[in-house]
């Protein structure tokens, strides 16, 4: 990744960008008009796509794609067992795709790819057509990079 690019293209945009600091104000921001472009969680843009009735639309083009995971602490309080129940629990194909209807969060486990409704497929993000106009994140650059990056752009916009 260029960051000395990526942050001199910040430096050139940011007195014409607001950044939000909450998945709500990001809705807002679009709600008001105060936007009419942005950047915003998948999932909030499907519920603002609705409350508007297609109004406001999304697409998926270069959006990031970040890998769900779970972090289990060493010696959890309510025992390594169950835990370990309930992490398993949640990648169990008809439950991910009751998250899908409920919330829009994508599937991560394959086997429920084929269990996604018709009508939902425009929504998943993990759906192939859907998952080819977006770019997967590396998330092993994002673990040794991150804070260092996180800091650089925050006193970019912050200047």
């Amino acid at each position: 990744m260029d960051v000395e690019r990526a942050l001199a293209k910040v430096r050139e945009l940011r007195g014409r960008v607001i950044w939000w600091t909450s998945g709500a104000q990001s809705q807002d921001l679009l709600r008001t008009g105060e936007v009419t472009a942005g950047a915003i969680w998948s999932t909030r843009a499907r519920l603002l796509g609705e409350e508007t009735r297609g109004r406001i639309r999304y697409r998926w083009d270069q959006g990031l794609v970040h890998a769900g995971v779970w972090n289990v602490p060493k010696n959890p309080p309510a025992g390594r067992d169950w835990t370990m129940r309930f992490v398993n629990g949640t990648i169990i194909p008809e439950r991910q795709i009751a998250l899908l209807k409920l919330l829009g969060t994508g599937p991560a486990n394959p086997a429920a790819a084929p269990l996604v409704p018709p009508e939902l497929v425009p929504h998943n993000p993990t759906d192939p057509a859907n998952l080819a106009r977006q770019v997967l994140t590396d998330e092993t650059w994002y673990a040794d990079h991150y804070a260092t990056v996180v800091e650089r752009f925050n006193e970019v916009i912050a200047s």
